[in-house]
């Protein structure tokens, strides 16, 4: 950690995919918007917990959102994370 706080170490090489798989969720990988439409259609008609891995490069910036939609019990889900 820097004299800032911020942490300046080597990224950890944690698999979100396979520890959602530890847990039950089913996962669908994306490498294209192709994929990632077919996965898309795939996790909403699912009725498991469903969770889309995409890889991405963290030194990119990504755009802000203050959104996100989950759904549990095949509900919608809003920002606050309650239907």
């Amino acid at each position: 950690m820097t004299a800032t706080g911020q942490l300046d170490g080597a990224l950890l090489p944690v698999d979100l995919a396979a520890n959602a798989e530890s847990l039950g969720a089913d996962v669908l990988r994306a490498t294209t918007v192709a994929e990632l439409r077919d996965a898309l259609r795939k996790a909403v008609a699912s009725p498991r917990s469903t969770v889309i891995h995409i890889r991405t490069d963290p030194s990119v910036p990504a755009p802000d959102s203050e959104a996100w939609v989950g759904r549990p019990g095949g509900r919608g889900v809003g920002t606050s994370g309650h239907p």
